[in-house]
């Protein structure tokens, strides 16, 4: 097998998403083929409505597709029950919500902790913070509409009206200290 095979983490083929609202039916992805590789830090970015979320949600086990077919490892996501998809999102996926989902009147350690009471083997709350991402070969997805954040990310995903118009790994890194915020 080859080197990147063995690296891939997650990846889609044809994945499409259909929202029916009404009358009306929203395609959301059509047909999004897409990879993400162990230890990234990969950037989703395009216009709101461009099907980032969608896809990010698919990935993490929240949203399933209408059509297609989604990986995590060599697990199929979208064969999945919904008990499936309960401890796979228990066990390998980790989400950080903008604004809404945190605990507000908590410190980043204490909603780090909340965690603590679903996981099988947690680690303390200090030790994940010190530890986020490059330290474990974590591999990081982020939504953003921060184009600046692109030069720090091994691979940036362009979305447009549902599809991938364009991936891009960057071969220099930027440090985040040295990004325009």
């Amino acid at each position: 097998m080859n080197q990147e095979l063995e690296n891939r983490i997650f990846h889609t083929e044809n994945v499409t998403k259909v929202y029916h609202t009404g009358s009306i039916d929203v395609h959301a992805l059509r047909g999004v083929n897409a990879e993400v590789f162990k230890g990234e830090f990969t950037v989703l970015l395009g216009a709101s409505g461009s099907g980032k979320s969608t896809f990010l949600n698919i990935l993490g086990g929240l949203d399933s597709a209408t059509d297609g077919r989604a990986w995590f490892r060599d697990q199929e996501l979208t064969s999945m029950s919904e008990r499936g998809l309960t401890r796979y999102r228990r066990d390998h996926v980790g989400f950080v919500f903008q604004f809404y989902n945190l605990v507000p009147s908590l410190t980043a350690r204490e909603n780090v902790a909340l965690v603590t009471e679903i996981s099988r083997d947690p680690m303390s709350p200090e030790e994940a913070l010190e530890r986020v991402n490059e330290d474990l070969g974590t591999t990081t997805v982020v939504i953003t509409h921060n184009a600046g954040i692109r030069e720090m990310a091994h691979r940036v995903i362009y979305f447009a009206d549902g599809n991938i118009s364009d991936t891009v790994v960057n071969k220099h890194r930027v440090e985040p200290a040295d990004i325009e915020w």
